[in-house]
């Protein structure tokens, strides 16, 4: 009985091993995946933010791309005004002239009118 005893405590002792390392096995196996995983998760967030700082450098150029242009369209626009400003000025000096060679004394006045109106502007 003794040696039946000795026995199973023999095959419990082998089979108790067996498990450990069925054990250690899987989970030296699950830490090689896990450190795979990582690594692959580190290169994308690598990747990652990479592309963040690309995306921020074409976003600043483009916002002073955006600031540029309305800055140009302000430019045009005051150019513009002036144009706009001298060729009514020249339009109403040639009303006066033209005016001033029908009847003077309306063309004082008209140029009066036309004086104050632009003073408004």
């Amino acid at each position: 009985m003794e040696k039946m005893a000795q026995k199973q405590l023999i095959e419990a002792r082998k089979t108790n091993e067996d498990t450990v390392r069925m054990l250690k096995k899987s989970y030296t196996n699950e830490i090689k995946v896990l450190r795979d995983e990582k690594d692959l998760l580190e290169g994308k967030l690598r990747d990652m933010k990479a592309e963040i700082v690309q995306r921020d450098m074409q976003l600043r150029l483009v916002e002073q791309r955006i600031l540029s242009y309305e800055s140009e369209q302000a430019s045009r626009i005051e150019h513009a005004d002036l144009i706009c400003s001298v060729r009514e000025r020249q339009v109403a000096d040639l009303i006066v002239k033209f005016l001033e060679q029908l009847d003077p004394a309306k063309a004082s006045r008209l140029h009066h009118e036309i004086v104050s109106v632009q003073g408004e502007d």
